[in-house]
């Protein structure tokens, strides 16, 4: 069986070593037709894009195409349904990774640019893994939430139409797949008139992917002061991004929100298990055990967003980003395929005496208490 994968997935040789597997990696980006030609297997992020294309010199040989991604706007999945071949993702993947990294940039926010986020209204669009994560740890740090989404009933928090939340925001945090057609559509759902319904000195965040930000809507309401801060993790024309939108951005990092190793390897173990599924068999592999980072004792002010900012590095992606020359898709790709993956909040120790943050991390999953002996 020959098995085609991106070289940025953990575990597949440890999984699918052995005289029946014929794996063949390399950057997703280069994945191609001929690449393909004899392929039973594919498995991508998020960069890959399997359409008829990709497929042409396939032959009807593929059986099982998986993706180590929450989303799958990548696929052309009536095209496979058609072919016959088996779909797979990963839901909920790097849920917990993006979740850090969206209290991370509102803690960054908060200590450099004194944003008081908990004192505000938290507007959600899209409650599904990543956003409900969200939505509850902002619950717990005191902030009124409100969400939009028409697939979801959370009592938890009041759900509302997108043109009443926005009216409602002061941080705007977006959790939404792409999707270009249909009745709820996201392709640029975050357009000129959307924005002008913030209350004026609003922030947006934008975790999920490029292209439900209108960005030239995007820069005239940051240029004109109506939106004082942007948080972009994804950009529209990945990976050649608008230098324009970078120079205007507060924090701006090359789609790695979800870049945790554990995530990475929750992304592969989700897509693996549905393929020995799909062969009758057990899967082989096991999520591998998270290392215990000792960060000794923090105390003083801002403990929970100094804490954030050493598991999630925003200064450093964003510095690497805006050091690229404008539009180098390829020194994109490459912090991308080189990123120095970093931990979750479970693989890391601290005491504190700050009683708010040590709920708040104990409840992302890290350990807090005294120093191990």
């Amino acid at each position: 069986m020959i098995i085609v994968a991106d070289e940025n997935m953990p575990g597949l040789e440890e999984a699918l070593g052995g005289g029946r597997f014929i794996l063949r990696r390399c950057p997703g980006r280069q994945i191609d037709a001929d690449m393909l030609a004899d392929a039973d297997v594919l498995l991508v992020r998020s960069v890959t894009r399997v359409d008829a294309a990709l497929l042409a010199r396939n032959g009807g040989r593929l059986r099982f195409v998986g993706t180590a991604t929450i989303g799958r706007d990548h696929l052309d999945e009536a095209l496979l349904h058609q072919l016959g071949v088996q779909v797979a993702s990963a839901p909920g993947c790097n849920a917990q990774a993006v979740l850090e990294y969206v209290l991370a940039a509102v803690g960054l926010l908060q200590t450099v640019h004194a944003v008081d986020w908990r004192r505000q209204t938290l507007g959600i669009v899209g409650l599904g893994q990543v956003g409900c994560r969200v939505a509850e740890m902002a619950t717990a740090l005191g902030c009124r939430v409100i969400y939009c989404d028409p697939a979801v009933n959370d009592q938890r928090w009041p759900r509302l139409t997108l043109p009443d939340l926005l009216a409602q925001t002061q941080v705007l945090s977006l959790h939404v797949p792409l999707t270009r057609s249909g009745e709820h559509a996201t392709w640029r759902m975050i357009d000129a008139a959307a924005l002008a319904r913030l209350p004026p000195g609003g922030v947006l965040i934008s975790t999920c992917r490029g292209g439900v930000v209108d960005e030239s809507a995007l820069r005239a309401a940051l240029a004109c002061g109506h939106l004082a801060h942007a948080v972009l993790d994804v950009w529209e024309g990945e990976p050649v991004i608008d230098p324009r939108t970078l120079a205007q951005a507060s924090v701006a990092t090359p789609h790695v929100a979800g870049y945790s190793q554990e995530g990475k390897w929750r992304g592969s173990l989700q897509v693996l298990q549905a393929l020995f599924q799909s062969l009758g068999e057990a899967c082989p592999l096991q999520m591998p055990l998270s290392p215990c980072i000792d960060l000794g004792e923090v105390q003083g002010a801002d403990v929970l967003p100094r804490v954030m900012l050493r598991i999630v590095p925003l200064l450093r992606d964003d510095a690497a980003l805006r050091r690229l020359a404008a539009g180098d898709g390829a020194g994109f790709d490459a912090l991308r395929r080189h990123y120095p993956w970093r931990h979750e909040a479970s693989a890391y120790r601290l005491d504190t005496s700050d009683h708010e943050a040590a709920t708040i991390l104990r409840q992302l999953g890290m350990q807090v208490g005294p120093p191990l002996s």
